[in-house]
């Protein structure tokens, strides 16, 4: 027997999250509840320039009050590709345009989570623009050698998982060529 989903219903919605609760048969044949976040799928991006540095921000993570590394990164909005999205994303946050987006693949989320995330290399990049922030956004650009961004990942102080397997895809990828 495979698992089937019986019943879907909204269970809290606002501006930033939806869960629904899935009534879900599983293989055994019992009838469980489940909570389900339901995100859009979402890019993260690692930037590097012609000088072979990497673009990472420091960002003001609410639930440790202090900046941390991290990436570039943000939803996909409707009717947009995920390539759309991390340009946009890129120059939004960063102020910079990449020559070249290299996608490093997808992954899902979490099992308890709708939509995937794609991550991207975005080469050569230029800077064009100021950053243009949402207001619940304080990011700082930090450019670091390769050498020193593999250190931040050696030494956990790249703080979002997502962006630290985003760093680590960037990386091998950079390390094939």
């Amino acid at each position: 027997m495979d698992w089937k989903i019986l019943e879907k219903t909204m269970e809290f919605e606002n501006r930033h999250r939806k869960i629904e609760k899935w009534s879900v048969q599983i293989p055994s044949g019992q009838n469980k509840d489940v909570w389900v976040s339901l995100h859009p799928d979402a890019v993260i991006v690692v930037g590097i320039d012609e000088q072979d540095h990497i673009l990472l921000v420091r960002q003001f993570f609410l639930s440790k009050m202090e900046k941390l590394y991290s990436c570039v990164a943000g939803g996909v909005q409707n009717g947009q590709t995920p390539e759309g999205a991390a340009r946009e994303e890129l120059l939004e946050e960063s102020g910079y345009e990449a020559h070249e987006l290299i996608s490093l693949g997808k992954v899902a989320r979490d099992k308890w989570q709708t939509g995937d995330v794609h991550y991207f290399l975005a080469k050569g990049i230029k800077k064009v623009a100021d950053q243009h922030l949402e207001p619940l956004e304080d990011i700082d650009v930090a450019f670091v050698s390769v050498d020193e961004c593999k250190q931040l990942l050696k030494d956990s102080q790249i703080h979002d998982i997502g962006c630290a397997l985003g760093v680590h895809k960037a990386l091998e990828y950079l390390d094939r060529k």
